[in-house]
């Protein structure tokens, strides 16, 4: 099983001084985090590859990469505004980073934690880099016509649907009459600062059936329960065309890629099996919120009108 170390129990890192990361998640002047790759090591493979390196070759080598999720939070007391940034935060950055207990951001080296704290300040990519960085984190490669969609798609019909406690995550098992799990609409738990939040009792998630995971969107919480349970990582992930980071991100699109079969929709229309659909997935996501929000931590039927991915 190809894992890279960011996503192993425990592991020692070193602080990076350099790192090229994207603006994955934004919330006006509460939270920002960072999807990073060490600068030093992804020039050293841009450099050393016999030609422009590809998002196939990328994902080769990133389950060995030095990545990296950088947070500030206005939980830590820290303001973005305040920052060097003035109006939205770019989304492609070079960062300097410098081990600080007073910094202004957390570096997690490790998806479980410790933090380091850091403070950092910001350098301009060069538009060759860049170009590189936006070649490799593109998963057009990967995206698949609709009959192979269609093809992973489950044909069994979708009596209930089970919400997971994972914590601060989020997963969702589509389960027949007869207890059979058909799909998992992601399959996520907590992770940086809220890796505490996974419930002691889960030492499980059922994959006996060959499950097939669809994958709402790229975010840590929405995929990482396939890292703690690694068997998931050899199953059919149907997941959403979006750009994604260098980083942890690109990590876990290539332990997908090699150890099972990652297959990108991108989300247009309506895939049709027998009785089951599957809607765009940002459909999927509000539908299991609001589903979430209504039946947490129980069997229950199906909402009439419903978006889910099979029904």
């Amino acid at each position: 099983m190809r894992l890279n170390h960011f996503f192993l129990p425990e592991c020692a890192f070193k602080v990076p001084g350099r790192v090229y990361a994207r603006l994955i998640e934004w919330n006006r002047s509460e939270y920002a985090l960072f999807d990073a790759v060490d600068a030093d090591w992804f020039d050293g493979e841009n450099a050393s590859s016999l030609g422009p390196l590809t998002t196939g070759l990328w994902l080769s080598l990133s389950t060995g990469a030095l990545v990296y999720a950088i947070e500030i939070n206005s939980r830590l007391g820290e303001d973005l505004a305040a920052l060097e940034w003035s109006g939205r935060l770019p989304t492609w950055l070079e960062l300097q980073i410098f081990e600080d207990e007073h910094g202004p951001a957390n570096l997690y080296g490790n998806i479980n934690g410790p933090a380091v704290r850091v403070r950092f300040s910001q350098g301009g990519i060069t538009p060759h880099v860049l170009s590189s960085l936006k070649r490799v984190t593109d998963l057009s490669p990967y995206a698949k016509s609709g009959d192979e969609l269609r093809e992973a798609l489950p044909a069994d019909s979708v009596e209930r649907v089970f919400v997971l406690d994972v914590g601060q995550g989020a997963a969702n098992a589509l389960v027949t009459k007869s207890k059979k799990v058909l799909a998992y609409i992601d399959l996520g738990a907590g992770v940086l600062a809220d890796t505490g939040t996974w419930p002691a009792a889960m030492t499980g998630i059922c994959l006996k059936d060959d499950p097939v995971v669809v994958l709402t969107h790229w975010h840590y919480d929405h995929f990482h329960a396939a890292n703690k349970f690694t068997t998931a990582l050899n199953r059919t992930w149907i997941a959403p065309f979006q750009r994604i980071g260098p980083g942890p991100q690109s990590a876990m699109a290539s332990s997908i890629a090699q150890n099972g079969n990652l297959l990108i929709w991108n989300g247009k229309g309506i895939l049709k099996k027998g009785s089951d659909r599957a809607r765009a997935l940002h459909g999927i996501d509000r539908e299991l919120q609001s589903f979430r929000d209504r039946h947490m931590g129980q069997w229950a039927e199906p909402p009439r009108r419903s978006n889910l991915a099979a029904r």
